[in-house]
């Protein structure tokens, strides 16, 4: 385990303060433009289709179409 913790330090030295939390330093990023008052909105149409396991599922898609109602709005707690 010595050798192992030895050679994970060697390749990456973040390997070596792994008990203690370092602060990430903030930099810029995005870049400024104007808001508006538009309510934010999802880009996911269809949540229980998200994930590659889950669209290769006939049973997740049958699933699904119980969920979603024809014109693909969400039912239940989220209609």
């Amino acid at each position: 385990l010595q050798q192992v913790r030895g050679r994970m330090v060697n390749v990456n030295v973040n390997f070596s303060n792994t008990d203690n939390v370092q602060t990430a330093r903030w930099g810029k990023f995005g870049t400024k433009g104007k808001t508006n008052d538009a309510p934010f909105t999802t880009p996911i149409d269809n949540f229980y289709m998200t994930d590659a396991i889950s669209r290769a599922s006939v049973t997740m898609a049958k699933c699904a179409d119980e969920f979603l109602d024809p014109t693909g709005q969400k039912t239940g707690t989220n209609g």
